[in-house]
């Protein structure tokens, strides 16, 4: 990434800057701050002064303002919001909340979701601007003039109001300049050279009437679509403006020619360098909101398109604009980069919660550097799968750093929490060596995940330990299968009951080697929500519980294990109801299924010479296969949940693995294939990756019958069949993409991008009270002391609408059961001689059910967060008062800045029932009358000096 930066983006920067400065008429727009935030923090006082200046002159503008432009359908929703959530806070605290942008900015990213643009919108952006959207719909769109519309990005009244609705341009084609359709090649000239010095793409003075007419002919055809008589026309390209002067010295004497002669021309034009949110401004002071269609909700008045998202699942290819739509295999490529990156950020997630928990940290640099690394790995090319191999293998290095300063923060939250006066050790899930800087010291792995260090505690006497499931979706998740990992001396002592005691569908599996355990078993949640119906006993277990060893083969073959290797000799399967899987016992080979021929294919792909991430021909007959001489099957089949057939490949002599998982349950078949090189990826060199072909014969490749999962997902046969309305759900982040159907069942890519799971395809489980996201990844938290094993706060409802920029900004409420008296925590950190650690605090007591509601107004403008913790007393001591659970919520207004602790007050709303009168909150502390045993409500507010 840094090669990104001094060999392009630096001089970017660099040359627009001297040309605004040099040309009062030109004017500029910027997306992405993560880059230009590093070319500020390297520019000298004067060209800061230039450009704060030429910002108030309201001739440069931020437009979407995240630290990256982030990707759409691959990412989940913490990501995003911590990504533009990083953005905004810099362009804030550096240039005011006047210089916050209101358009947000999707040209690039593989499609636009709903729910990403709620979030935007939330975030104070009042117009958008996308592209990549399926043709077809972007051509029907053109039909109906209604390439701008109103977009209902969420459904919370029987009328939409303002607040769900996102004005939006669709690009009448793509974002880079001059592809309207018809390319003028005198227009296409004014593109930049390779580098910055060498710029020979100079107009002669008698061509510039001809590309002037050219362009003035792209802006008529761009006009199409559209209601009024405003064009917005973009001026950019990947990399361009490496040299600025020489490009807007190319432009402005077109701009100049139609600005003398445009009314002359047929339709008569003027023409004007402007910036997105001057486009916008003159569009909604000429034209009324009915001229414009509303889509987002069926039926769809004023135009006959009735879509909710603008994912493009159709895939062809990239040769021709309407023969092909846009790329789509972001769901399923490389799937290890997308684990890692959710491991990654789940630890940031708890790094973050324990930083505001403490009330701030002395040195918040490896926060900082761990929300920075997260913020890249949004970017639209990053999880989706569409950068280069080098910047692949780079985005491994940023992960493994990331996920090290997460664990530093961890430490450092966890000592000023506790008062420790020694380090303690800290296990990141992703190993760190000691070439980078500030080492965090690690204890070796553990094989048995944080939450069990709990669960052990109970085990010699028995009991149960509740089990929350987070169902992060904006959709109900019912009849799922979540899997956890057991402590294989536990498989036989754990089960997974309802909170009435009640049994729950299950299955305990034991690997071949017999060290490993897993515990499935059926759920349902509710969208957005954590379902509390479920607990883990441990002790005396109902005898019946299905236990499934895995069943293992091994094979040695010099030829390598391509193409099926299948005959008519002994098949062992692995099966359900609806799907039957045949392997060759002598082999290991795929050979069938549901009695059609398969195979499994595996090779190194190398790119092609015209389009770099394009990894190999689509003809089956082309794929290069590669050899791997040993491969380990292990196999679990009868089994009432899941059954599957892994299989390891291992190519002698390199550090090479390759696993596939078939896996079949209810839900149909699953194919996941993850690569593995060395530690966690895929890559081979700088010039090729590792790719697997699955086919199954007899089903059309049109039809998604092949599932080639190259580095980046581009062939996975997703085809005619695969259309929005055959998902389950087309406008969430993480639908379930159909690959190709076998009889009845389908063969699906495995969810392994789902959001923060123990094992793909799972719901996010939180055990035992903590942000046990992927299992706190072998020990990240082991450390964190847990005195309170007796007492249990289990969450059982909770809702979220987070506001616009109104005064009341969010609304949240939980109905919490508690088996003893509750009190709220809040106060002010503060540090006492030798370090440790001071909390003043407030109690709120009460009986079970409390019903807790915090109303907050939020500072306009910026996201922000919001921390509400639990805690309870020692039944020893009554004044001692510990941590035991949090929630973070992120909230957006239309304005503002972040308010810090030192700026918040507080004031009570409301009488407090059974007290002895009005109590009154102050700075420093919370004080309430509160009659021991009683109900109570509490209303926090949160103001501002203006407010």
């Amino acid at each position: 990434m840094e090669d990104y930066f001094d060999d392009t983006v630096h001089d970017i920067y660099d040359t627009v800057l001297a040309a605004l400065v040099q040309d009062k008429s030109l004017k500029f727009s910027v997306a992405e701050i993560g880059f230009f935030r590093a070319w500020w923090e390297q520019a000298k006082e004067t060209k800061r002064a230039d450009f704060t200046r030429i910002l108030n002159e309201k001739r440069f503008e931020f437009v979407g303002g995240g630290y990256s432009q982030p990707d759409e359908a691959a990412n989940d929703g913490p990501a995003l919001v911590r990504n533009m959530m990083s953005g905004h806070t810099w362009i804030s605290m550096t240039f005011g909340e006047e210089a916050l942008p209101t358009v947000s900015w999707s040209l690039d990213p593989f499609g636009q979701t709903p729910t990403a643009m709620s979030l935007f919108k939330q975030m104070g952006f009042t117009d958008a601007v996308i592209d990549r959207i399926p043709f077809s719909t972007k051509d029907k769109l053109v039909e109906e003039d209604s390439l701008e519309f109103f977009w209902r990005v969420r459904e919370f009244n029987e009328e939409p109001t303002e607040d769900e609705l996102m004005f939006t341009h669709v690009l009448h084609a793509k974002y880079h300049f001059g592809n309207s359709g018809r390319i003028s090649p005198d227009i296409d000239r004014l593109y930049w050279g390779p580098q910055a010095s060498d710029h020979t793409n100079s107009f002669l003075i008698d061509s510039i009437p001809r590309a002037a007419r050219a362009l003035a002919r792209q802006i008529t055809e761009q006009s199409e679509g559209q209601r009024h008589n405003k064009v917005l026309v973009l001026f950019g390209k990947d990399f361009a403006f490496q040299n600025a002067t020489q490009e807007f010295s190319q432009m402005s004497p077109l701009v100049d020619w139609i600005s003398e002669h445009g009314m002359k021309l047929d339709p008569p034009m003027r023409i004007k360098y402007a910036t997105a949110s001057e486009y916008f401004s003159a569009v909604h002071a000429d034209s009324p909101p009915e001229l414009f269609p509303l889509i987002g909700q069926t039926p769809t008045p004023n135009t006959a398109t009735t879509t909710t998202s603008f994912i493009p699942y159709i895939f062809s290819g990239f040769i021709s604009e309407r023969m092909f739509g846009w790329w789509s295999g972001f769901f399923f490529s490389r799937p290890a980069l997308k684990a890692n990156a959710r491991a990654a950020d789940a630890l940031l997630s708890a790094a973050d919660a324990l930083s505001v928990t403490v009330g701030g940290l002395e040195d918040p640099v490896h926060l900082q550097e761990a929300v920075d690394i997260s913020g890249l790995m949004t970017h639209h090319d990053a999880l989706p799968g569409t950068s280069l191999t080098p910047v692949t293998a780079d985005l491994y290095v940023q992960l493994r750093e990331g996920a090290a300063a997460s664990a530093a923060t961890v430490e450092s939250a966890v000592k000023t929490m506790l008062g420790w006066k020694s380090a303690k050790k800290v296990s990141p899930p992703l190993a760190r060596g000691t070439e980078h800087g500030g080492q965090v010291e690690t204890s070796p792995p553990s094989s048995i995940p944080a939450f069990w260090q709990a669960l052990s505690q109970i085990v010699e006497g028995g009991g149960v330990i509740p089990l929350g499931l987070f169902n992060p979706l904006v959709r109900k998740r019912g009849d799922e299968i979540v899997s956890l990992p057991v402590p294989v001396e536990l498989s036989r002592r754990v089960q997974v009951i309802s909170k009435e005691g009640d049994s729950v569908e299950q299955q305990i599996v034991i690997s071949a080697d017999g060290e490993e355990a897993t515990l499935y078993f059926a759920v349902s949640c509710p969208a957005l929500a954590v379902s509390p119906k479920f607990q883990i006993k441990v002790g005396e277990v109902d005898p019946s519980l299905p236990i499934f060893q895995e069943k293992s083969l091994v094979h040695s073959r010099s030829d390598g294990f391509n193409d099926s290797g299948c005959s008519d000799g002994e098949v062992f399967v692995v099966e359900d109801d609806a799907t039957v899987l045949h392997f060759s016992s002598a082999t290991g080979d795929l050979c069938s299924v549901n009695g059609k021929s398969a195979s499994i294919s595996y090779g190194a792909y190398t790119p092609l010479e015209d389009d770099p991430w394009v990894f190999r021909p689509r003809q089956r007959s082309g794929f290069p296969k590669r050899k791997f001489e040993r491969m380990a099957t292990r196999v679990i089949t009868g089994a009432p949940l899941v059954n599957y057939a892994v299989q390891e490949f291992q190519e002698v002599g390199r550090e090479m693995h390759l696993s596939s998982r078939l896996l079949i349950g209810r839900r149909g078949g699953v194919v996941e294939v993850t690569h593995f090189l060395g530690n966690e990826t895929n890559v081979i060199s700088d010039e090729s990756e590792v790719g697997v072909e699955f086919w199954v014969d007899g089903v059309a490749e049109d039809d998604g019958g092949v599932f080639m999962s190259d580095t980046n997902g581009i062939y996975g046969g997703l085809q005619k069949r695969t259309t929005r309305d055959n998902l389950p759900l087309p406008a969430n982040f993480f639908p379930i993409v159909r690959l190709a159907t076998v009889g009845e069942s389908t063969v699906m890519v495995s969810q392994t991008h789902a959001v923060s799971t123990l094992k793909p395809g799972g719901l996010m489980v939180m055990l035992h009270r903590r942000l046990a996201r992927g299992g706190l990844f072998e020990g990240g938290l082991d450390f964190v002391n847990d005195p309170m094993q007796d007492t249990e706060i289990v969450v059982d409802k909770m809702l979220w609408n987070v506001g616009g920029g109104d005064e009341r900004g969010l609304e949240w409420e939980m109905q919490a059961e508690l088996e003893e008296p509750v009190i709220l925590l809040w106060g002010e950190h503060e540090e006492e001689e030798g370090g440790a650690g001071k909390e003043t605090v407030s109690m709120i007591t009460g009986e079970p059910p409390a019903r807790l509601r915090v109303d907050v107004g939020t500072v306009p403008g910026v996201v922000s967060q919001v921390l509400l913790r639990f805690a309870h007393t020692d039944p020893d001591d009554t004044e001692a008062v510990r941590f035991d659970d949090w929630a973070q919520m992120f909230v957006g207004g239309t304005r503002g800045k972040v308010v810090g602790a030192e700026e918040r007050t507080l004031s009570l709303m409301r009488k407090v029932e059974g007290g002895e009168g009005e109590c009154l909150f102050d700075e420093s502390s919370l004080k309430l009358c509160v009659e021991p045993g009683k109900i109570v409500t509490l209303i926090v507010s949160f103001a501002t000096e203006s407010e």
